[in-house]
């Protein structure tokens, strides 16, 4: 089964969130938290990856020790949302209840009306969909509605699950949907009171209402025409003056623009044929820009740049088999589970079964042709679930230099897959819960740490906000001063 970074608030459109007061009764809070933690210590097989049982249980406690009163739905929500976080699962995450997610989808949320860049505690406008138009790009946003910005960011960061100890996908999700999680952690105001600083560094208040979420991506045609609404997945292009082809691939995954379906693994094909041909020195593969996907495709990309079989994944873990709490509470059918366990053919060792039929076990052998020039690899927080795990694959074989920030994604692998949704009884909120443990065929690194770049190149804000890929242009002057030194 391919394992994708399901991160449903990136790209979905259903913002809404209750926007009552009503209180959760303090038994029944603590009922829900009950099934929350029964669930993930039965099915979680990898909750003690990155803390022991004892910081695990610690945390459960803390929490626990909260629900001493009843408490709003959006308080509750929060308190598990950073609980969970720390867990340190970016596929372990919590989602607020079908009924006020069906709510008002795409018909009366008026989130936050522009989207932004974030400089470490720093937030700029990047695209203004509000009806001020005299907010420019690159302003510099100091609070909303009287909540600094350098307070919020830490406060929503706390609650976006990382692989690990890091936060570098937590940052990239909120930087690409600020909306959605302060339209979740704070709610909707009637308008939005924004102190801001411009470029001449003089300081004002603006209050605008929220812009509509049917109407944002006509707004985002009209007054920024060359924005991507729909991209391709991979592209490529050539740098003749260094003989580099640079082949970028957001995601793993197969896709569709206008209607028109695109399969990954011919285009792939396609554009390598187009690689080899070309003769090429050079090779940058900028991967991940947009999380996950299928980490088989992973392994196509890898055929091309590898001399001898290599084994990806060394196991896949299951925590158990008999998910009695987990699956009382989830949405998973009878029929679904057992034709899932059908599928699944388990060995145990110690207290784990293990997937022995999942593909990725067995070697990857090399493709007849391959790239056999130099390679380059980038990266950044938004490198993820498989194109993160690709990533180590590659930094373990050392077989690119490898560019850019550390990956979102944890180098020794995730838990992801075949998810359970628990529904808490009486809060209704979903926890998603993965089941399996994939661990990559890597060695030893720092537990908790994602794929660390040879060097370290990170987008300071300007490049950000004005669309400049740092680490590219970076890597061609790299190649470029290569070239010089050896042709003086």
């Amino acid at each position: 089964m391919p394992r994708i970074l399901i991160i449903y608030f990136l790209f979905s459109p259903l913002l809404s969130f209750p926007q009552t007061n009503e209180l959760i009764l303090i038994d029944k809070a603590r009922e829900d938290f009950k099934i929350y933690r029964e669930s993930l210590e039965e099915a979680h097989p990898g909750l003690y990856w990155y803390r022991t049982k004892n910081e695990i249980d610690a945390i459960f406690s803390s929490t626990y020790a909260q629900l001493n009163q009843s408490l709003t739905e959006r308080a509750f929500f929060t308190l598990l949302s950073s609980t969970t976080a720390k867990i340190g699962c970016l596929h372990t995450f919590l989602r607020a209840s079908e009924a006020f997610e069906d709510a008002n989808i795409n018909i009366e949320a008026r989130p936050f009306p522009f989207e932004i860049k974030l400089d470490s505690n720093r937030m700029f406008v990047y695209q203004n969909l509000s009806s001020d138009t005299t907010i420019q790009r690159g302003d510099e946003v100091l609070s909303i509605n009287g909540r600094a910005v350098n307070a919020l960011i830490p406060f929503l960061v706390d609650k976006i699950p990382n692989d690990g100890f890091g936060d570098q996908w937590s940052r990239y999700a909120l930087e690409r949907s600020f909306r959605y999680y302060y339209h979740v952690f704070f709610g909707e105001p009637e308008n939005f009171i924004l102190k801001v600083k411009n470029q001449d560094e003089t300081e004002r208040t603006i209050e605008v209402p929220g812009r509509l979420e049917r109407d944002r991506y006509e707004v985002i045609q009209q007054r920024y025409p060359d924005s991507e609404i729909e991209e391709q997945v991979i592209t490529l292009n050539f740098d003749q003056e260094t003989n580099t082809a640079i082949l970028r691939v957001t995601r793993l995954d197969n896709w569709k623009i206008a209607g028109k379906k695109y399969i990954f693994k011919k285009v792939l094909k396609k554009e390598m044929k187009k690689i080899l041909a070309s003769d090429v020195d050079h090779l940058i593969l900028d991967i991940g820009d947009r999380g996950g996907g299928n980490e088989l495709w992973g392994l196509e990309i890898l055929s091309y740049l590898i001399d001898e079989p290599f084994q990806p994944v060394k196991a896949v873990e299951f925590k158990t088999k008999d998910f009695n709490i987990s699956k009382k509470y989830s949405n998973t059918s009878w029929l679904e589970y057992n034709l899932a366990m059908l599928y699944l053919s388990f060995y145990k060792s110690d207290s784990t079964y293990n997937w022995k039929n999942y593909r990725g076990i067995k070697p990857k052998a090399p493709k007849k042709e391959r790239f056999t020039g130099k390679l380059y690899l980038l990266i950044g927080g938004a490198t993820a679930s498989a194109t993160s795990d690709f990533a180590s694959w590659v930094d373990e074989l050392n077989i690119a230099t490898v560019i850019g920030t550390e990956t979102g994604g944890s180098y020794a692998g995730n838990t992801s897959n075949w998810e359970f949704e628990v529904e808490l009884p009486n809060s209704k909120f979903r926890l998603l819960l993965p089941l399996a443990r994939y661990l990559n065929n890597v060695s030893e690194k720092e537990l908790g740490r994602g794929v660390i770049p040879d060097i370290i190149v990170p987008s300071p804000i300007e490049d950000k906000l004005n669309d400049v890929d740092t680490q590219l242009s970076y890597t061609l002057n790299l190649i470029r001063e290569n070239l010089d030194k050896k042709n003086p």
